[in-house]
């Protein structure tokens, strides 16, 4: 858990780089919070599920959407805020297969 203190408004991108294993099975998540407390009630503002078993990549969100899950290499994941309230973000799933920085394919 990495927390942040104050953001609460206007435009940003949140990118994040991912390697699948070719031989992954399973669900892995990646979730962004705009409320966390240590001992309380959180919100989700960003869930997106990686599930082998349909071999898709899933924004849980209210924008919906889906992507074929890319395994065997390094994809950038990128949440784009649409919204000048964090608390009503949208999230964009957005894939590259470009490596991470400082990686190779």
């Amino acid at each position: 858990m990495h927390e942040y203190s104050g953001y609460s408004s206007g435009s940003w991108v949140y990118t994040a780089w991912q390697y699948v294993p070719t031989d992954y099975t399973g669900q892995s998540y990646f979730i962004l919070l705009n409320t966390y407390v240590d001992v309380g009630t959180n919100n989700w503002s960003v869930q997106v599920q990686f599930d082998a078993g349909t071999n898709l990549v899933v924004n849980t969100g209210a924008t919906g959407g889906t992507l074929p899950l890319i395994k065997g290499q390094w994809v950038e994941l990128a949440t784009r805020s649409t919204s000048m309230s964090i608390r009503s973000l949208s999230t964009t799933i957005t894939s590259s297969s470009t490596p991470a920085p400082g990686r190779t394919k």
